[in-house]
């Protein structure tokens, strides 16, 4: 997250056709080893039953990390969280 005088940014990975299961643990694994955060952003009129295949082995995967916490994107940016 970046942190700006008057406003923050996050950047999201997204869920889109093309969009691997590989790619998205990566990216997850990466942003875990240097202690951020991680977001998936979807688009429901994209999500077809192969991206909801991919998107729910994702979760399953991020779950079976004891220390992943699962919040909204809203929490991220409480500067009191």
């Amino acid at each position: 997250m970046l942190r700006y005088r008057k406003h923050a940014e996050f950047g999201c990975h997204g869920l889109i056709p093309g969009t691997t299961l590989e790619e998205l643990k990566k990216s997850f694994d990466e942003a875990r080893a240097a202690g951020g955060h991680f977001c998936v952003a979807t688009h429901y009129w994209e999500v077809d039953a192969t991206l909801k295949g991919v998107l729910l082995k994702f979760l399953d995967y991020a779950a079976g990390f004891d220390d992943v916490e699962f919040v909204s994107v809203e929490r991220l940016f409480d500067k009191t969280a």
